[in-house]
């Protein structure tokens, strides 16, 4: 549900976002806590997520039409970006 929404969120700026299983399953293990429900799991999304996300577009390192993946790699999150080829055709007509 939480990353629907982000989703749904960076689709009005005309970007995709996708999580590799591993970085899906990174996501759980540091969000995971019977007692507190998904709080803390919000906050692994935060934090590995949102707030890197956020610093890179701001950094204009993505642009519309692009799509984010995001990958584990020794234990981080990695974000890479590919050009929406759809995006391209239709901004040079």
């Amino acid at each position: 549900i939480l990353m629907r929404d982000m989703r749904k969120r960076l689709k009005d700026k005309h970007l995709e976002l996708v999580l590799t299983d591993k970085a899906q399953d990174f996501l759980v293990e540091e969000g995971f806590n019977p007692v507190y429900g998904a709080r803390p799991l919000k906050r692994a999304i935060q934090k590995y997520v949102e707030d890197p996300l956020s610093e890179e577009l701001l950094r204009g390192r993505f642009h519309e039409g692009d799509m984010i993946t995001i990958e584990l790699k020794n234990k981080l999150l990695v974000f890479t970006r590919k050009k929406d080829e759809k995006a391209e055709v239709s901004a040079t007509t």
